[in-house]
């Protein structure tokens, strides 16, 4: 883990007369991370996984490395206040993936990518056992959406037993045990008895193969899924209802992930013209995280630099959604 220190945030903290921001009130580690997670009184542990080799390993477009930094400078500037003190978060900093990922900056073979993407596995995993054994929820930014797996691995293993979690996806991520990539985090979970029974809201049609649907249906007593067009197009079913179906297939000690792929017009590795607003994902976290104390949150698949945007837009609906999630779970203890 590469600890973000007090002294480098203040520097990303625009301080103004009369105000407070998160980012003063939140807590650092120091040394051991480890030691530090223990002792320290702070509930969330906020972390960014700066790698797209995962995504890269499946195909796709690369960027997802670099949302840790926009979403850092909009978070640590969001007011402490009666909604959000800041006091309850620990921003720990990344996890240090710099020299594997510029290992992989020329043409790497797909093979080699995912070799690698199972080395970084077991890094997201070995970290969010440790923040689980200190009695915290991992907050986690960035990266692709393979990292699901060590943090379903890292969190059953701390708990001796398999998780539920609930996904909002264009895409299932449940594809064929090939080698570890983006598209394949949750059949490797499954797979491996990490995961228990998974939810996916709002799944595109035409970007999930007929393979991968009839898997998903054989898998159906522990996987509820749910598509798009039935919400928004047809209009058969409500997101609300689509919500309140996924919540009752995972009851229970679930995980919440969100993929950016699915809000219209972000900068992602799979951007869509089509799919839920940025307020649709903020209501979807607001629900899970409302409902019961989630395991984990994971939002990833975000690429600031992949559209002639400010890098700042993506970092603020980031931020927005941790704050969200935050709240949440702060009004249930």
């Amino acid at each position: 883990m590469k600890l973000l220190k007090k002294d480098e945030a203040v520097k990303l903290i625009k301080k103004r007369h009369g105000e407070k921001k998160l980012g003063e009130q939140a807590q650092f580690l120091n040394g051991s991370a480890a030691a530090d997670l223990r002792d320290a009184p702070g509930k969330y542990v906020v972390f960014g996984i700066p790698e797209d080799i995962g995504v890269r390993a499946n195909l796709g477009v690369p960027g997802a490395s670099r949302s840790w930094i926009p979403f850092l400078k909009a978070f640590l500037n969001v007011q402490s206040n009666r909604f959000l003190s800041g006091d309850e978060i620990i921003v720990a900093g990344e996890l240090d993936l710099s020299q594997i990922q510029e290992s992989t900056n020329d043409q790497a073979l797909v093979e080699k990518l995912r070799r690698i993407t199972a080395q970084i596995d077991e890094a997201v995993a070995e970290w969010v056992y440790a923040v689980k054994k200190a009695g915290k929820i991992p907050i986690a930014i960035g990266g692709g959406h393979n990292n699901a797996y060590g943090l379903l691995k890292g969190c059953s293993q701390a708990a001796e037993k398999p998780l539920n979690t609930v996904n909002c996806d264009p895409h299932s991520d449940f594809r064929t045990l090939e080698g570890r990539h983006s598209g394949n985090g949750f059949s490797y979970a499954y797979n491996r008895k990490y995961l228990k029974k998974y939810a996916v809201i709002a799944l595109h049609e035409g970007y999930n193969s007929e393979d991968n649907l009839i898997s998903m249906e054989i898998t159906r007593p522990d996987l509820h899924f749910s598509f798009f067009e039935d919400i928004a197009i047809r209009q058969t079913l409500s997101l609300e209802r689509a919500f309140e179906d996924a919540y009752l297939h995972v009851e229970g000690n679930y995980g919440i992930e969100l993929d950016l792929d699915a809000v219209k017009n972000m900068p992602v590795s799979a951007l869509t013209p089509s799919g839920i607003t940025p307020e649709n994902a903020r209501q979807y976290i607001h629900f899970f995280a409302s409902r019961s104390i989630p395991e984990y949150l994971h939002i990833c698949e975000a690429a600031p630099e992949n559209l002639p945007q400010p890098a700042s837009l993506t970092g603020k609906l980031l931020s927005y959604l941790t704050c969200d999630f935050i709240k949440a779970v702060n009004a249930q203890l």
